[in-house]
């Protein structure tokens, strides 16, 4: 049964005396061992390894036969041309009934084309690396050049902004009482848009900045963080804000977070509709986060805008007639998930919103960095 084994088996068997020399081997063997011209090879069985490989591997034997452990190695063959082939080797002891050593018996399987296909994934690996650390260094650069270009415009577009706005305040100033109702329309109309122009300058700026600036990790105190916000915003005496007695402490940075939550309450304010309006913020202890989230009971959002009100320079109709500039909740978004958190709305028309975020405890680490690095956004 044996020899039936050795003879259809697609590894090498061999079988040596206690000194390792050959004793038999199989023909597949033989044809990894390049020894397949000779039917009953003779000599040691590591006549097999390539000489650039055969001193290690005789050393790795001699270390096996002292301390009585199985021998396994991975080696170069002994071709005896320039045909590069490798093969991986175990070999174990071989008892008689009374326990003396007999000799060795051992396997071998060629290994050369797991061994190709391995290096062939190893550089296809490197190439692909460096394809992505080349399009991220393009990337970089696309984005400071767009950032750059966004600080000119922006600076470009400032100055005739100001100046209408100027025009406009001094013919409200002088004129205004010899103008009739509809001119009077036209002038607030005007400094309206002057307005949600210079919102929307402003808000593009934001969002290029925030791919730019670096802020350091560190302790928020988020209850004095969000007293600063409603000081602020001041809400109309119509609107109640309640906060829960203690809010926590996390980590980040403390300009981004108040972005994302300045953005959301201002949003809860401006667009209530109620003559009673309720809003409340709310803070919940995850696994390794903490889950904001600002709820009001103002007009609530179709689910068929959830998704497009995240998105830059999308707005709802009651948004536009309220001076929005569909950038504040894009901004939000891509904070949290520069994070790695996550932003979800749930809302239905007419029943208020609850928009709710998650903060981790540690930034989401720049690629190719260490996990205790610093976001990138």
């Amino acid at each position: 049964m044996l020899q039936v084994v050795e003879l259809h088996a697609p590894v090498g068997i061999f079988e040596t005396d206690p000194q390792g020399r050959l004793v038999r081997a199989n023909a597949r063997w033989r044809q990894i061992a390049s020894l397949e011209h000779l039917s009953e090879p003779r000599g040691a069985w590591w006549q097999m390894v390539g000489p650039e490989d055969r001193d290690r591997v005789r050393a790795e034997w001699q270390s096996a036969l002292k301390h009585g452990h199985e021998f396994r190695s991975q080696f170069r063959v002994n071709t005896g041309h320039n045909l590069e082939r490798f093969a991986h080797t175990c070999i174990s002891r071989l008892h008689g009934p009374d326990g003396a050593l007999r000799g060795f018996v051992g396997v071998s399987e060629d290994i050369t084309e797991q061994l190709r296909f391995k290096r062939q994934q190893e550089e296809a690996k490197a190439e692909l690396e460096k394809r992505v650390g080349q399009r991220t260094n393009q990337l970089e650069m696309a984005n400071r050049e767009l950032a750059q270009f966004a600080h000119v415009v922006a600076h470009d577009l400032k100055a005739p902004l100001r100046a209408v706005n100027n025009l406009a305040e001094w013919l409200g100033r002088d004129y205004l009482d010899r103008l009739e109702p509809e001119g009077r329309r036209l002038l607030s109309l005007l400094q309206q848009r002057v307005q949600h122009m210079h919102n929307l300058i402003e808000g593009v700026l934001a969002y290029t900045r925030l791919g730019q600036m670096e802020e350091a990790e560190a302790e928020v105190d988020v209850h004095r963080l969000v007293t600063g916000i409603l000081a602020m915003l001041a809400p109309p005496p119509h609107i109640t804000i309640r906060l829960p007695l203690l809010l926590p402490c996390v980590r980040g940075g403390a300009e981004r977070l108040r972005h994302v939550l300045q953005n959301l309450l201002e949003n809860a304010i401006k667009f209530m509709d109620k003559p009673q309006g309720l809003v409340t913020l709310t803070a919940t202890r995850l696994d390794g986060a903490w889950e904001f989230a600002v709820a009001d009971n103002g007009p609530g959002i179709a689910p068929r805008y959830h998704s497009l009100v995240f998105e830059m320079f999308e707005q709802l109709p009651n948004s536009r007639q309220a001076g929005g500039t569909g950038i504040g909740l894009a901004l939000v978004k891509r904070i949290v998930e520069s994070r790695g958190g996550q932003v979800q709305l749930q809302s239905r028309e007419g029943a208020g919103a609850l928009f709710s975020f998650t903060w981790p405890d540690q930034p989401k680490p720049r690629p190719g960095s260490d996990p205790g690095g610093d976001p990138m956004i």
